[in-house]
């Protein structure tokens, strides 16, 4: 009866951990359905204020498209005033509606560092938006920022990003657990093991 009670406590715990996991370090917005979405295509557009508040590693990524198309997540460093350097890109070809990606960069690395902030490319699919937000955000004004099928960013390609509009919310975001979730969500699942193992 004791075992029961504690493998039913590690297991509460482990799901417990992993629902807190899920939701540590979100930086964006909602992956939702808005009201409208971009009409250029192979642009760059950097989320100014979806900043990264500490360093850590993305995960995985989320997306509401309006067409089915390339995109990229893009996670970019200010290099000084409007240049960002490239750290890291992951290119997929998503879906009409909502999409969910883990982090694998075509380009450089998932780690970031506190400032950072979140850039997408917008290949042939448009990201869905809403006017009445919060965020700015602005597009490259140099040659490094269009792309074709053939051509990609590169980490460390030096992006200008200027202009562009104040109070816009794109639905697109990335995960980045915190390390001490990580430890948590670790132990639980040692936690289980441990039991199984005794049990059998």
């Amino acid at each position: 009866m004791i075992n029961k009670v504690v493998r039913v406590a590690a297991l509460s715990a482990s799901m417990l951990m992993a629902s807190s996991l899920s939701q540590a370090g979100l930086v964006g917005n909602d992956a939702i359905d808005r009201s409208t979405s971009d009409t250029w295509s192979n642009f760059v557009l950097g989320l100014t204020t979806e900043v990264f508040t500490s360093a850590g590693t993305v995960t995985n990524w989320n997306i509401f498209s309006n067409n089915q198309g390339t995109l990229g997540m893009l996670l970019l460093r200010n290099t000084g005033g409007s240049n960002y350097s490239v750290v890291g890109a992951d290119f997929e070809t998503v879906a009409a509606g909502y999409n969910s990606f883990s982090f694998t960069p075509d380009t450089g690395s998932a780690n970031v560092l506190a400032g950072d902030i979140l850039g997408l490319f917008i290949g042939t699919a448009k990201v869905d938006f809403d006017f009445n937000g919060a965020d700015s955000v602005s597009w490259c004004g140099n040659s490094g920022c269009i792309a074709n099928s053939s051509t990609q960013l590169a980490v460390g390609e030096t992006v200008g990003l200027t202009g562009g509009p104040q109070g816009r919310v794109y639905s697109a975001n990335v995960s980045v657990p915190e390390p001490g979730s990580l430890a948590l969500l670790g132990l639980g699942l040692a936690g289980l093991g441990a039991i199984r193992r005794k049990k059998s």
